[in-house]
């Protein structure tokens, strides 16, 4: 027989206070610093913060995306976003996305 009293919980549920949902309740936030904060904390997890610093190479960038599984130009955004590259650094490793307005009918 199963258990179906039982309540799943995945792994990525944040504690209460660090879930977008709580994020989305602070009133004085803008959606552009929810939308840095959800990014900061969700695409590149707190516990890689201090390997940051040190990613001064396009190479080094590349080793450090693929360890973590992420493209290469979030962590240049990251580290554009953190002034510790120059904005000009590094772009050839980001993607840009052109999107269509699509007419309906």
């Amino acid at each position: 027989m199963i258990e179906t009293t039982r309540t799943f919980i995945p792994d990525w549920v944040s504690p209460p206070g660090d879930a977008i949902a709580d994020l989305l309740e602070e009133p004085d936030w803008t959606q552009l610093q929810l939308a840095d904060r959800w990014s900061r904390e969700f695409l590149i997890p707190p516990e890689y913060e201090g390997e940051l610093a040190k990613l001064k190479y396009e190479t080094d960038v590349i080793d450090f995306a693929e360890r973590i599984g992420i493209h290469p130009g979030i962590v240049v955004g990251r580290l554009q976003n953190d002034r510790l590259i120059n904005p000009s650094w590094m772009n050839d490793l980001k993607v840009s996305l052109h999107f269509q307005e699509i007419e309906s009918v």
